[in-house]
């Protein structure tokens, strides 16, 4: 009878620590990975070319949203850079054709937006063979296998069934990956103008990353503690020098060495609730 309570015991311990383990986690994210429309490498742009994440990312460092880039975006350097150096044709046609760039004539398309399907394609698939036959000499069987590949791949990445969205032409329908819950509130500016955060603290070494994960758990706890061990820059921003008066004077007294997030009203729940 001992044997069977202490399993009995046993078996409700591990088994309400499972579920609560998993009820935390549930609806996170960390490690999410999914695979995007178009295959933009976060190695080529950020790491290799060095190109700031704000200069494609522009609202982190003034409003709520740090905002995925618009394809015009991407058009202010591939209108010179046609070809890219680890996909080819295959990736920056997808871009080229969702904002109605023809590459060929280096010109935006008049009426893109009411182009058919067929005459869209004839005018992607000509550029793709152009640069295959400048590359290759002539169009070969493998050529033409290219051109029926990357074409498909341009309606698969620019269309989708599912949401009744059967155009190319159009934005670009990007994956999310970092969802923060709907009562949560987060101001990338804060952290990023405000702070002087580098975007890395939270989304990781995305300059590392051939596809994009999310890197943290973004969760409640993960998030306060970074509040309670970070220090305010009291001396990098003037907002600070008539607030907190206190702490001013304690640090000039050498009773404390330091500001944390927390002693600011970091933790508090409506900073981040209401």
């Amino acid at each position: 009878k001992g044997f069977v309570s202490f399993v009995v015991f046993a078996v409700v311990v591990v088994g309400g620590l499972f579920t609560v383990n998993n009820a935390i986690n549930l609806g996170r994210q960390q490690g999410y990975q999914p695979e995007q429309p178009i295959k933009f490498s976060h190695i080529t742009h950020a790491c290799v070319h060095k190109i700031d994440c704000q200069y494609c990312h522009d609202g982190a460092r003034r409003s709520k949203h740090s905002v995925i880039p618009a394809a015009n975006t991407c058009m202010n350097c591939h209108k010179s850079i046609k070809v890219g150096s680890k996909y080819g044709t295959g990736e920056l046609t997808k871009i080229f054709a969702s904002i109605g760039y023809d590459p060929s004539t280096d010109k935006y398309i008049e009426n893109y937006e009411n182009l058919s399907d067929d005459e869209v394609k004839k005018i992607y698939t000509k550029w793709i063979a152009d640069t295959y036959i400048q590359d290759k000499g002539s169009l070969d069987a493998d050529g033409e296998k290219l051109i029926n590949e990357q074409w498909d791949g341009i309606v698969e990445a620019l269309t989708d069934e599912e949401i009744g969205d059967n155009k190319i032409q159009g934005p670009i329908n990007w994956v999310r990956i970092h969802n923060l819950p709907d009562h949560v509130y987060f101001n990338h500016s804060q952290h990023v103008t405000v702070a002087g955060l580098e975007c890395q603290t939270c989304h990781g070494p995305v300059e590392q990353m051939e596809v994009v994960s999310q890197y943290a758990p973004l969760s409640m706890g993960w998030c306060v503690n970074c509040h309670r061990k970070t220090e305010v820059k009291f001396a990098d921003n003037k907002y600070y020098d008539n607030y907190y008066q206190l702490y001013h004077d304690q640090i000039k007294m050498h009773k404390r060495d330091k500001v944390t997030v927390e002693d600011i009203g970091g933790t508090e729940c409506q900073k981040c609730h209401y």
